[in-house]
C-alpha cells in the first residue's frame, strides 16, 4: 500500500522592513565582493611587497572596508569611489604596519643586548 504525499512548495517568508534591509545589504555586499575580490587581492599583494601575512591582513581590511561602505547604497557609476576608498584604507594600514616595523627595528638597533639569548 502506497501513501501519496502531496508536496507543497515552500512559502517565501515574509520579512519585516529591517530584515529586508539586512538581507538586501548582504546580497549587495556579496555581489560587490565578487566584483572587487580580485582587485582587493591584487592591491593587497602590491602593498605588501611580498609579505604574505601582510597581504592577507590588507585583503581582510579591504573586505571590511567594503562591508562598512555598504555597497547597497552605491550603483555601477560609483565603482571608482568604492575602489579608491578600499585602496586608501589598505594603504593606511600598510603604512602603519611599515612604521611599526621600522620602530621595532630601530629599537633593536638601539638595544641590541635585549636580542641576545642569556
Amino acid at each position: 500500500m502506497s501513501t501519496a504525499v502531496m508536496i507543497q512548495p515552500m512559502l517565501k517568508p515574509v520579512l519585516t522592513a529591517p530584515q529586508t534591509a539586512i538581507h538586501g545589504e548582504g546580497r549587495a555586499f556579496h555581489a560587490a565582493l565578487i566584483r572587487l575580490r580580485d582587485y582587493i587581492a591584487r592591491r593587497a599583494e602590491e602593498l605588501a611587497f611580498g609579505d604574505a601575512d601582510l597581504a592577507d591582513d590588507l585583503a581582510q581590511e579591504g573586505t571590511v572596508c567594503l562591508w562598512e561602505l555598504d555597497p547597497s547604497r552605491y550603483g555601477e557609476e560609483d565603482q571608482l569611489y568604492l575602489r579608491r576608498s578600499i585602496m586608501n584604507r589598505m594603504t593606511d594600514l600598510a603604512r602603519a604596519e611599515r612604521a611599526e616595523t621600522e620602530r621595532r627595528l630601530e629599537f633593536c638597533d638601539l638595544e641590541p643586548h635585549l636580542l641576545q639569548a642569556e
